[in-house]
């Protein structure tokens, strides 16, 4: 289940910027100078930079006071270039370019996100600001920027350029939304689930296998996968972690069994829809007929990680190998989209004793039968929460609608602590996103936002 323990503020959109000449213009800002957003203290500065290199997609400037050197810099910008920006875009799509040169400014600061070097824990890698595509918000740097971390960040290695391309993924995404999901005077973003499932697909484009995301599902270090934590319902708490891990799980099975392979993103990306129909309508057309539903989709992934089949879509076709874990209880309450599995014992069936309009259930065996109605067989039993609404509504704080709960029913039988997770360590810091701001102005799930007029 899932509690939300993060406040939000007011959000001001002003004008988009379409036709400003050059970043000379932004208001109170010397050449160089750019505005950053401190996490600490939910305000913006000014920070002084370098341009320490550029080419025909990218420039990258860095905080003076950051000592990054040319060469890294130049190093940077090649990499983006050649390795980046041509696989990004050819699976998301492309940048809304309000500049006019389809240059992507990476700036390189040492984010104010509150990490202590010697206390560790997670970190902002980078993040992406929406409000520096608009004209008159008082702090937009009127370009398409991605702020990359410098501390406890290093420039140049491999976790740094996945941080490029998870945030390159969030600013395309939004520009889609600018000029594709419009109703009248209103523009819709993609859910947060859905945002980030896109951006550690976007991880997978340049790096390939995302084995840490893997391993940690398959840990459970803090055992709140196995009590249905996923992704649907995506909050900024303890347990992130486990949405990532998620998020990317499904992304990849959507990939795997997609006819149209990573071509299923860009179409997710470009849906009409912002919410989880952009996945079922991908899903239906290009995996299963049956997958245009919400509950069947879910389902099945989530039967998935248990069954790893090699074949057909109850697994990874061999490529991803995932573990779950039965819990013990007679009952849990699921937020949308959670799903646990609790044990059937051998020439058993299970049937709930109650009924919730937003639980589903599913019997199965390690082999792939599946259990669909009346009393359910198998050797697990998978309780599942089916509903497709998760909006999070707010006052001043962020709450997930009680009646999107359910309770749902288990057998009791669950696995022995020295079996439900392997052994994990959680590193002494890891990269996290802050969902370009949106967390920190007030922009949800399912949250329609008015549409700028232009000057």
């Amino acid at each position: 289940m899932k509690t939300i323990r993060f406040s939000v503020t007011g959000l001001c959109l002003a004008l988009l910027a379409v036709s400003c000449s050059n970043l000379n213009t932004r208001m109170d800002l010397d050449d160089g100078q750019f505005y950053a957003y401190d996490f600490t203290t939910s305000s913006y500065y000014t920070i002084n930079t370098v341009l320490l290199a550029q080419n025909s997609v990218c420039q990258v400037y860095a905080d003076v006071q950051a000592g990054i050197s040319a060469s890294t810099g130049e190093n940077i910008a090649a990499t983006f270039k050649n390795a980046i920006y041509n696989q990004i875009t050819e699976s998301f799509g492309s940048p809304i370019g309000i500049n006019g040169n389809n240059q992507i400014i990476l700036l390189l600061l040492d984010i104010r996100d509150g990490y202590s070097r010697t206390a560790g824990g997670g970190y902002i890698a980078g993040y992406f600001d929406p409000d520096d595509l608009f004209q008159n918000h008082a702090y937009s740097n009127l370009g398409e920027l991605l702020y990359l971390d410098v501390n406890p960040g290093t420039p140049g290695d491999s976790e740094f350029y996945s941080t490029i391309a998870h945030e390159f993924q969030h600013l395309i995404n939004y520009s889609v939304s600018l000029t594709t999901r419009k109703n009248g005077l209103y523009f819709y973003p993609q859910d947060t689930w859905i945002n980030e499932g896109l951006s550690t697909a976007a991880e997978y484009i340049y790096g390939g296998s995302q084995t840490s995301r893997v391993s940690y599902f398959n840990a459970d270090p803090m055992g709140t996968i196995a009590k249905g934590n996923n992704f649907f319902v995506w909050q900024e708490d303890d347990s992130v972690l486990d949405e990532y891990a998620t998020a990317y799980l499904f992304f990849q099975w959507l990939r795997i069994h997609s006819s149209k392979g990573t071509g299923i993103y860009k179409d997710i990306v470009y849906s009409p829809y912002y919410d989880y129909q952009a996945v079922t309508q991908a899903a239906g057309t290009q995996i299963n007929a049956e997958f245009s539903s919400w509950t069947a989709l879910i389902r099945q992934w989530l039967l998935a990680n248990y069954v790893n089949a090699s074949s057909g879509t109850l697994g990874y076709n061999g490529e991803i190998q995932t573990r779950t874990a039965a819990v013990s209880a007679a009952s849990i309450l699921l937020a949308p989209g959670e799903g646990v599995f609790s044990g059937i014992p051998a020439g058993g069936s299970f049937t709930p004793p109650g009924t919730d309009s937003s639980i589903a259930y599913a019997g199965i065996t390690k082999t792939g039968t599946i259990s669909g109605t009346g009393a359910y067989t198998g050797d697990r039993l998978l309780t599942f929460n089916k509903n497709s609404q998760a909006y999070i509504h707010h006052n001043g704080t962020a709450e997930i609608d009680t009646g999107s709960y359910g309770t749902g029913y288990l057998t009791g039988h669950g696995d022995a602590a020295r079996t439900a997770r392997s052994a994990y360590s959680i590193p002494f810091r890891y990269p996290v996103d802050p969902r370009g701001l949106n967390s920190q102005k007030g922009i949800q799930s399912g949250q329609a936002i008015p549409l700028p007029a232009r000057e």
